[in-house]
């Protein structure tokens, strides 16, 4: 099971009870972490084992996305993911991570505060986005994952809630506690129409897990629903988008065996082509 979604400026509007029983409200005013540095100021989202609140630095005035993962042992383990991910993985698509601690048993980590509506809700408010758009934010995406594969690692579990396409610095990601350093074997993970086939079954897991789900996210920007559950079909893309290559690639990526799904930088290249053409 996944954790931590965020809600508001950080994604998914989720508000389930917490195992632990604690309400994040008993947390607003407090002071918190190391030297009690940390003033909390209001609450961003909450998920299944972890709520996300808004903290200020005292001392600097610099604001923070503060996850307080619940004090079980699966919601440890996930804060110990993403504090890992963060790290290993920054990048400017990357919320930046800044300090870990713990707060009466839960586990917190300190990160930036990712701005904007997620691709999920800006979608259902809006409509799907012009094809320019599309492209532009599907070029920003595969930068990020480029970033990732060149270090081994896999998201996982892409999706549109955990894409923000409108930040001051482009589109960013959030919600790392599901993405894997190098040679984790697969699992069950991810939403289906954007998880890749190989993750619903133990194995291995490659980075091409990812191009199929960026392809799916591209396709949701684009056409406004999601993608079909069954690999390699994605209908009324033709309608959406003018070059036919760009077409193809996308539906090559969302191909049944990863070996046969172009890499993210072949995604990339065909992006960065269709963009120029449709300016």
């Amino acid at each position: 099971m996944r954790v931590g979604r965020y809600s508001g400026p950080l994604g998914r509007p989720v508000r389930a009870a917490r195992p632990s029983g604690r309400q994040w409200e008993s947390l607003l005013g407090r002071r918190l972490g190391p030297n009690c540095r940390y003033l909390v100021i209001d609450h961003l989202g909450s998920g299944y084992i972890a709520d996300v609140l808004r903290v200020t630095d005292e001392s600097t005035g610099a604001t923070y996305a503060a996850k307080f993962y619940s004090d079980t042992p699966a919601a440890r383990a996930a804060a110990d993911h993403e504090r890992d991910a963060l790290i290993a993985l920054a990048h400017a698509r990357v919320p930046t991570f800044w300090d870990a601690f713990e707060h009466d048993g839960d586990r917190v980590n300190l990160m930036d505060v990712v701005a904007g509506p997620s691709l999920r809700e800006r979608v259902d408010t809006r409509g799907a986005l012009d094809q320019t758009h599309a492209i532009a934010l599907g070029i920003e995406l595969c930068e990020a994952f480029e970033h990732f594969a060149a270090l081994g690692w896999t998201y996982r579990d892409l999706h549109p809630r955990n894409i923000h396409p409108d930040t001051p610095r482009g589109a960013m990601l959030v919600d790392f506690d599901g993405v894997r350093p190098p040679d984790w074997p697969a699992r069950p993970s991810g939403r289906i129409g954007y998880r890749a086939p190989e993750l619903a079954r133990p194995g291995s897991a490659t980075v091409a897990c990812d191009v199929f789900s960026v392809a799916g996210c591209i396709y949701f920007a684009v056409v406004g629903r999601d993608p079909s559950t069954r690999p390699g079909s994605l209908a009324e893309l033709e309608s959406a988008i003018s070059t036919p290559s760009l077409v193809t690639t996308l539906v090559a990526c969302r191909q049944l065996n990863p070996s046969r799904r172009p890499s993210i930088s072949e995604l990339r290249t065909t992006l960065v082509k269709a963009h120029a053409a449709a300016d």
